[in-house]
């Protein structure tokens, strides 16, 4: 693009309201006009984020920095009826955008980070175990509800995605991320490419077998976790949702936990590291990426680390939510793509 065009455009997205300006600097030996900063507005558009899984249900708004404005927990919404449920979180999305004050028309879409593999073709949802949500088409039914654009993908590669971005995977381009949550969501990246199979059902690392019909996730998932301590004489409370009770035990204090709370993250993290060490020799990938709020007890990532010692590789923590993630997938999808028509900003 010639200068004149970058400035007409630059022009353009200002007046939209999309695009500030900045200071105005001056380089030495310029001569000429002083080149302005520019920066993304804060409230020149917004997204909707959904989280749809088993142990993070919530919507938000997030304005064009990424940064959530909005939030609305929806951790009493029962997935065991699926239309219904999607029925529950749209109309608590209307009930947040109302309350939020913003001009509907600086809404621009969203996006909904879900438990299994989305078919990036159709948006249906393959595989969304424990949720049994197989076939949905979230995004199809959010666009429907809302009367905005949406989008879906599984919350492991929404997580991979935004890590590359903007976290633990920059300048990478083979990357295997693991979610670890009550079941263990996997998105494996290669040369920068997210890897999906031709069925979209390629690298499902819960369901790798270690022999006598026992896989990965019975070894190493969340529900591996709570297995143990049931066995260890620490059953989890009646009444109490099993992601809301795992996550207590995560982000409980160091000092305050059993010592049989540390060795059921510390076993069931030492059963990912195995599998990992395994797999490291033939996927070769630059960096293992753990997520999910399961690492934040610092045992299941020691447990980990202890059988990755002898084969190098890096393992790192992402620091993101599944709600960040939808944001994310919202952002790049409605706001900072070709597809944005500005038109509608400049009725606000």
């Amino acid at each position: 693009l010639t200068n004149a065009s970058v400035s007409r455009i630059t022009k353009e997205l200002i007046a939209a309201g999309l695009v500030e300006e900045g200071d105005r600097i001056a380089l030495k030996g310029q001569a000429g006009r002083r080149q302005v900063c520019l920066r993304i507005s804060k409230d020149g558009a917004f997204v909707i984020g959904i989280a749809v899984t088993l142990n993070a249900r919530e919507v938000v708004i997030a304005n064009g920095h990424g940064e959530i404005i909005a939030h609305r927990d929806c951790s009493d919404i029962s997935l065991d009826r699926p239309t219904k449920a999607l029925n529950e979180f749209a109309s608590r999305a209307k009930v947040l955008l109302a309350q939020s004050g913003i001009e509907p028309c600086r809404v621009v879409g969203g996006a909904a980070s879900v438990a299994g593999r989305v078919d990036p073709e159709d948006g249906r949802i393959i595989g969304a175990d424990p949720l049994d949500w197989d076939g949905q088409q979230v995004a199809k039914k959010f666009e429907s509800l809302l009367e905005l654009p949406f989008v879906s993908e599984g919350r492991a590669a929404a997580l991979l995605q935004i890590d590359q971005l903007r976290g633990q995977a920059v300048d990478l381009t083979d990357v295997l991320l693991i979610n670890i949550g009550l079941k263990l969501g996997t998105a494996y990246m290669v040369d920068g490419r997210l890897l999906r199979g031709a069925a979209n059902d390629a690298f499902v690392l819960g369901r790798l077998s270690s022999g006598a019909g026992v896989t990965l996730d019975d070894e190493a998932s969340g529900f591996a976790i709570l297995r143990r301590l049931e066995d260890a004489g620490l059953p989890m409370p009646k009444g109490i949702d099993p992601g809301q009770h795992l996550r207590d035990l995560a982000e409980a204090a160091p000092n305050s936990q059993e010592r049989s709370i540390q060795q059921a993250f510390r076993k069931s993290g030492e059963a990912l590291g195995r599998a990992i060490a395994h797999l490291a020799p033939i996927l070769s990938p630059q960096v293992v990426i753990l997520a999910g709020f399961v690492i934040r007890q610092s045992q299941y990532v020691d447990g980990v680390k202890a059988h990755l010692g002898d084969c190098g590789l890096a393992i790192r923590t992402s620091q993101f939510t599944t709600a960040q993630s939808a944001i994310h997938l919202a952002l790049e999808h409605h706001i900072f793509n070709q597809r944005l028509e500005i038109e509608r900003f400049r009725a606000a």
